[in-house]
């Protein structure tokens, strides 16, 4: 069963935390998560039971989830656990928002994960918009009112679109 538990709750999940985000993403797209700037971030660390299997950052706006970044830990990928972690997300029954590199532009792990993504029912937008210098576009799963969300985004990260 996927559960979450704060990144910043000990020192050891901390680190197991930062090993994977290091590990997952590409320097350029990784922000100073532990910044004030970023304290409404959740930041988690996801067991299967008592196996740590991966990390989830999200924002809860409200009408819905914002997911920042969401990884599993290199060994246990292909397993099905990201699908488990969106599960876990989709049970707060609002809809899910979340960016992946510009499908035009996207490294091969960057076209893998919005093909993960596609099969986990999110919807590729034409929404496209730069953040410090990654083109990023949006996915979601659920039903959005898409100028709303990407207005709520854009305050919180100070993103320009």
């Amino acid at each position: 069963m996927i559960k979450f538990y704060s990144a910043t709750s000990t020192k050891t999940r901390k680190q197991k935390f930062l090993n994977v985000y290091n590990q997952a993403f590409p320097q350029n797209e990784r922000k100073p998560l532990f910044l004030p700037k970023y304290r409404g971030l959740k930041k988690c660390v996801v067991f299967d039971g008592d196996l740590f299997v991966g990390i989830c950052v999200y924002k809860d706006f409200g009408e819905c989830i914002f997911v920042a970044y969401l990884a599993v830990d290199e060994p246990l990928r292909d397993r099905g656990i990201g699908g488990k972690i969106l599960e876990y997300l989709k049970n707060f029954n609002k809809p899910i928002a979340l960016n992946v590199e510009c499908k035009n532009n996207a490294s091969a792990d960057g076209l893998q994960r919005i093909k993960f993504y596609s099969n986990n029912n999110f919807k590729l937008l034409d929404c496209v918009f730069d953040w410090e210098g990654v083109q990023l576009q949006t996915m979601v799963h659920g039903k959005i009112q898409v100028k709303k969300f990407l207005q709520k985004v854009k305050h919180y990260f100070n993103i320009t679109f």
